[in-house]
């Protein structure tokens, strides 16, 4: 039994570590297996996940790159001309470092331009991603400001008073005169010579109309006093006329009544009127009369008259019966006056009238026209058209941009924007080792620790001024033309220099001191063209060389050269009050509010226009000194002027975006 026991254990043990080897190598197989399985696994895990995370990136910096086109559409839009958004605009590139990030496209189908609404498509791209917004802008649009040729060379609204000094000017036939929306009123004026319209009262007491001149009034009454007239035109509604040494009328047109009281030598070829009443006499054209005509303690001579009312005569006798030259009619009776009674006369006496003529009737004048163009206005429409743009910035800080300026030794542009305070230096003597804003009265600079007070700019001593179109105004930024009012004052200027070859356009008011000498300002176009380019620095939207010689921008129309900037027409605009004193004006003068002379007299050689931003009305106010406007000689390419009114033309531009909405698509 035991040997048997033991033969089998030793059989079964030889088997047993047989199989022990099977099994450890089929352990390592499937371990390494397993462990091969799981580095694949894992390698395409990890592969995946890469794929995935550059997919996830790849669309997000599309996104971000949608944005960033988005914002740099908004940019790129301030300032195009409208034109170029609605038909131009069909794939905008936007690059970084020369690589494609976006582009934007234009979409009618959802803008609104009438609402200033404007629609874009914006593809951003990244590794072959792609994200498309569509983004809403409502951007303003910035009107061109508009131009219109004047025809009076005084155009005022609000209520004129000349209470000292005097007013006149100097014009062609042709010309109608001055315009005032208000009332007119002279007097004790030195001299002043007046001939156009008003829409309230006129007074003229002292000074004169202009021989063959006119007064009219839409809507007022009309009273001289005092004056000598030669072969004027007055019409307006009740007219009086009281003292003076000669009246010779080529008409009067009166809507009420004419009053005729202690005017000696009185003459009117044509009168038309509802009533009239002389308390002397005269001789009279063809006179027309709605109602009553009354003749006063002299002898009138009649040419022709058509009454619908009666005649009534003074006094019985030879030397007050009224004499008719033509055969004449009243609708009522003749009439003799006897204290306060009167009563039906008829004798030998009256020659070539008849009464009674009941259906006699010539009715009353119209109402003349006087047209004043009270548009507003703002200087901040013509911001794209200065050269030089004194403001103050965000922080409280004097600035200067220039711009459309070039410099004479190379042509290069010198547009840049300068820092004028104390911490940039303060300096305008010179710019590039030349003279630019020079002050003080000799090369110093125009900026000084009260150039910008509270008082505005003040420039004292003035010697040098580049040619140009200067804008002196407030706090703002201007590109997007929304400077402030701010007061600028020409204090002096130094004598032997000569004049300042500028436009100058100002926010709030201007002042012109009377200190120093030659004190003249030249608009640009009222100057020579070698004159405003010839200089160290030249403003370039003005000036062209292409011919050989300096000529200013301009357009063909076929007849004469048409040039591109009227602005450079005036010499002086500012939105709000003016005051001068012994200042030459070469170029018009375009005034929001009042405008007023002090002690030198004023002369303006180009046209006035005052009082278009005030509610109440500006007007011109002169107490002593004066002003003299010349409008002789002048074409309308001196007569167009700056005017309120804006239009959209092709090349208009757009203000400032705001972004109104935008979505993923």
């Amino acid at each position: 039994m035991n040997v048997r026991i033991q033969t089998f254990r030793r059989k079964n043990s030889g088997s047993i570590f047989h199989q022990r080897g099977v099994a450890a190598l089929l352990l390592v197989l499937l371990v390494g297996i397993s462990a091969t399985v799981v580095t694949l696994g894992t390698m395409s895990y990890v592969r995946g996940s890469q794929k995935s995370q550059m997919t996830v990136h790849g669309q997000t910096q599309a996104e971000i790159n949608a944005w960033t086109g988005a914002e740099a559409l908004g940019q790129y839009l301030n300032g195009i001309e409208v034109d170029t958004v609605t038909t131009a605009m069909d794939d905008v590139v936007f690059s970084r470092d020369n690589k494609k990030i976006a582009s934007a496209e234009y979409k009618s189908d959802c803008s609104q331009p009438s609402r200033d609404l404007y629609c874009f498509d914006v593809n951003g791209t990244s590794a072959g991603h792609n994200s498309n917004l569509e983004v809403v802008y409502q951007i303003p649009i910035i009107r061109d400001v508009s131009y219109t040729e004047i025809s009076n060379p005084i155009v005022i609204k609000g209520d004129t008073d000349v209470t000292g000094g005097g007013i006149t000017y100097l014009s062609s036939d042709s010309i109608d005169g001055f315009a005032v929306d208000g009332n007119l009123n002279i007097t004790n004026a030195t001299e002043s010579v007046a001939s156009g319209c008003a829409t309230g009262d006129i007074h003229v007491d002292g000074g004169g109309v202009e021989d063959n001149g006119h007064l009219y009034s839409s809507n007022g009454d009309i009273t001289l006093e005092g004056l000598n007239l030669v072969g004027a035109d007055i019409w307006g509604g009740n007219i009086n006329i009281f003292a003076g040494s000669g009246f010779n009328f080529k008409s009067i047109k009166a809507v009420k009544n004419l009053n005729v009281t202690n005017a000696g030598n009185f003459k009117s070829d044509f009168i038309h009127a509802n009533a009239v009443s002389f308390a002397l006499g005269g001789q009279l054209g063809e006179t027309l009369v709605h109602s009553d005509i009354t003749f006063g303690n002299n002898k009138s001579y009649v040419d022709y008259l058509e009454a619908g009312g009666n005649l009534i005569f003074h006094q019985d006798d030879q030397s007050h019966v009224p004499e008719f030259a033509r055969n004449s009619k009243i609708a009522g009776k003749i009439l003799v006056r006897s204290g306060e009674t009167l009563s039906a006369h008829y004798n030998s006496r009256f020659k070539n009238i008849e009464q009674g003529r009941t259906t006699t009737d010539p009715g009353v004048p119209e109402w003349p026209e006087c047209n004043v163009d009270a548009t507003p206005f703002d200087v901040n429409t013509l911001i794209s058209q200065a050269n030089y743009i004194f403001y103050i910035d965000d922080s409280d800080k004097p600035m200067l941009k220039i711009q459309n300026v070039k410099r004479a030794s190379d042509d290069k542009s010198i547009d840049a924007t300068i820092d004028l305070s104390s911490e940039g230096g303060m300096n305008t003597a010179y710019l590039h080792n030349k003279p630019f804003f020079q002050c003080e009265w000799g090369s110093k600079s125009c900026i000084t620790s009260k150039s910008n007070s509270t008082d505005g700019w003040v420039f004292d001593g003035v010697a040098h001024f580049p040619p140009g179109v200067i804008l002196f105004a407030g706090k703002g930024n201007p590109n997007q033309r929304n400077l402030a009012p701010m007061n600028f004052t020409l204090a002096s200027k130094r004598g032997e220099v000569g004049p300042l070859l500028n436009t100058i356009l100002v926010t709030g008011d201007i002042t012109l001191g009377g200190g120093g000498g030659g004190l003249q300002i030249n608009a640009p176009y009222f100057s020579s063209p070698d004159a405003v380019c010839g200089g160290d620095f030249y403003p370039a939207n003005l000036c062209d060389k292409s011919s050989g010689s300096w000529q200013f921008e301009g357009t063909w129309d076929g007849d004469r050269v048409e040039r591109n900037y009227p602005v450079a027409n005036t010499s002086i605009m500012v939105n709000h009050s003016m005051t001068s004193s012994g200042w030459s004006l070469e170029g018009s003068v375009i005034v929001g509010d009042t405008f007023k002379t002090d002690k030198a007299m004023t002369n303006v050689h180009g046209v006035i226009v005052i009082g278009l931003n005030s509610e109440e009305g500006g007007g011109l106010k002169i107490t002593e000194g004066g002003i003299v406007v010349d409008f002789m000689d002048l074409d309308s390419n001196f007569l167009n002027i700056p005017t309120g009114n804006t239009q959209v033309t092709d090349e208009s531009t757009l203000g400032i975006p705001t972004a109104m909405w935008a979505r993923y698509y």
